[in-house]
């Protein structure tokens, strides 16, 4: 029997995604801005900063959305945006419109 092991780095750090994102899109030396971001995130583990601090696999990103203009419905029916939820649910007002 065989036990095989893979080390596995991560990382933490003390930035936020919005706050890397920002940075990504200040950078006069990077002229893909989305691709960037995507390169960055797209199939990375975060960390929510809310609840139980989850982790999240980052999936996709949608630039054409933001917390104000993303709805969904929720457990009773009622539709409301993701900034509404974070408001209601922990308390967190969602500020960037971007």
């Amino acid at each position: 029997m065989f036990l095989v092991l893979d080390n596995i780095n991560k990382f933490l750090s003390n930035v936020s995604c919005l706050e890397r994102i920002k940075e990504i899109f200040a950078d006069d030396r990077v002229h893909e801005k989305q691709e960037k971001v995507m390169s960055e995130f797209k199939f990375k583990s975060v960390i929510g900063n809310w609840g139980n601090k989850k982790a999240y696999i980052v999936l996709d990103i949608d630039f054409e959305k933001n917390p104000f203009t993303r709805f969904f419905d929720d457990h009773s029916g009622q539709k409301m945006s993701i900034a509404e939820y974070f408001l209601k649910t922990y308390n967190m007002k969602a500020t960037d419109r971007k």
